[in-house]
């Protein structure tokens, strides 16, 4: 039992972090500071976030990347 809450836990710990870098990522990208919202965006789609993985593919296919 134990271990289930911490897995929970650990969960709902890394979730809250890749939901906290993509907000902070998509205010950096507002602000076309585009190599930083990558390294943020990054962050959280290593940690499996879809919609981190999704903004990437959009800078990426944009060109956002290079400047």
């Amino acid at each position: 039992m134990r271990l289930l809450f911490h897995l929970l836990f650990i969960l709902v710990y890394f979730s809250s972090m890749a939901n906290d870098n993509f907000d902070k990522g998509k205010d950096t990208y507002k602000n076309n500071n585009y190599p930083k919202a990558i390294t943020l965006f990054n962050k959280a789609a290593d940690q499996g976030s879809a919609k981190d993985q999704s903004y990437l593919g959009y800078m990426y296919g944009k060109g956002k990347e290079a400047k």
